[in-house]
């Protein structure tokens, strides 16, 4: 009976190996889990197992959101946007390097702070928590995510 066990999991195991190799795998995707249902293919274990499915949940890591810096030029004066420790005007850098135009950087969340404006990108108090930590106002970004969790 254990023989027969680890026969269906190495079956199962091997189906679902082929059939993600071959991209017929029907998936429906979240954030972070991709549920997926296999049925066994038309071996000597499948008329065993006939008519049985098996759900198998895979996790997968969600893309990260990605920024690009802009528009700290746009005012004049030092180009570059300071990386605070907390989204509002006076909180102190968290890094004392600014960031420049054309530098993409990794969005964590998002949150609301100080309203910041900055010309030709408008007016907003939304403001990115970076993967290093620091915040950033989101008139200094150009974001293509759709999505992206609040802090």
């Amino acid at each position: 009976m254990a023989i027969g066990a680890l026969v269906a999991v190495a079956a199962i195991i091997a189906t679902i190996i082929n059939l993600t190799q071959h991209d017929s795998v029907s998936t429906t995707a979240t954030s972070t889990t991709t549920a997926t249902t296999l049925r066994t293919p038309g071996t000597d274990l499948s008329s065993r197992m006939a008519g049985t499915s098996t759900s198998v949940t895979v996790t997968t890591a969600a893309q990260p959101a990605v920024g690009v810096i802009v528009g700290t030029c746009d005012e004049g004066g030092t180009c570059g946007v300071k990386q605070r420790n907390a989204p509002y005007v006076a909180a102190p850098r968290l890094f004392p390097d600014d960031l420049r135009d054309g530098i993409s950087v990794t969005l964590a969340c998002q949150t609301m702070g100080d309203t910041r404006t900055s010309a030709g990108h408008g007016t907003s108090a939304i403001w990115y928590r970076l993967a290093n930590g620091a915040y950033v106002n989101s008139v200094y970004l150009d974001v293509t995510a759709s999505s992206i969790p609040s802090c």
